[in-house]
């Protein structure tokens, strides 16, 4: 049930941003108890105890997970091409030269 759950809620947070995760999670624990049940009304009487017993703090930490993960892949989509701290040392005279070119010298 967890791997339909942790796909339904990736695939729901990329087909709609941020807020997917929550239908998407539910609409994974669902299709896991329709298959395994075999009918509607015990796949959502199923679904509503999963979500009662413990599927809401699952829930949240998957969706803080997914933020976090969101997070980190637009700011390096947002930096791709851009120097960053670590990529640039002091030059001379109060400028900044990419890491990648040769030693400072005292004439800079």
């Amino acid at each position: 049930m967890a791997v339909y759950a942790g796909a339904g809620a990736f695939l729901g947070f990329l087909l709609i941003p941020v807020v997917g995760a929550l239908p998407g999670f539910m609409a994974g624990i669902y299709l896991h108890e329709r298959l395994r049940l075999g009918r509607h009304g015990e796949a959502m009487a199923a679904l509503r105890t999963t979500m009662r017993s413990g599927g809401s703090s699952v829930l949240a930490e998957l969706f803080a997970c997914l933020l976090i993960a969101g997070a980190w892949l637009g700011a390096v989509v947002w930096a791709d091409g851009r120097p960053t701290a670590a990529m640039v040392v002091p030059g001379a005279r109060g400028t900044a030269r990419p890491a990648t070119t040769a030693p400072l010298t005292a004439d800079g």
